[in-house]
């Protein structure tokens, strides 16, 4: 007795369903690495975008610290060209390390604080600005009026 194998025309359909649907679910994980990858980016922008923020804030913070308990720094800026300027390195070995720049300027009653906060370097770098208005207070007042407030 001879056995003789026909072959069907559905033999290798399974193969061919399993490879494209392999196919399909390799396709659907690298979107979903891809866009994972992404979220992470907009994290890291987020999180740089607030550090930079305080960076800024503290720098301001610095500024009226100064311009409260300094008689002398007070005078430094009214002296054309009346600019002084200073940074600082803060969180230092943090994910978040970056730095603050001050500059105040001005001259009679008025002096403007700028700082600007940078955390980060490259393309997940963020910069904040923070610039204040303030009139220091004379030799005869205690305080420190604060006229005007924006935030870049």
């Amino acid at each position: 007795m001879l056995f003789t194998r026909r072959l069907s025309p559905e033999r290798g359909s399974v193969t061919l369903m399993v490879i494209i649907v392999m196919t399909l679910l390799l396709g659907l994980g690298g979107a979903f690495i891809s866009l994972s990858s992404t979220e992470v980016d907009l994290s890291k922008d987020y999180r740089n975008g607030v550090a930079a923020q305080y960076l800024a804030e503290a720098g301001v913070q610095w500024a009226i610290v100064k311009l409260k308990t300094e008689t002398d720094f007070v005078a430094k800026t009214g002296i054309p060209p009346g600019v002084i300027k200073t940074s600082a390195i803060k969180n230092e070995g943090t994910p978040t390390a970056g730095s603050y720049t001050v500059k105040v300027t001005g001259s009679g009653t008025g002096r403007i604080i700028t700082s600007t906060g940078t955390v980060g370097s490259g393309k997940t770098a963020a910069k904040r600005q923070v610039i204040l208005r303030v009139t220091p207070p004379a030799a005869s007042t205690s305080g420190l009026s604060i006229d005007s407030y924006s935030n870049y």
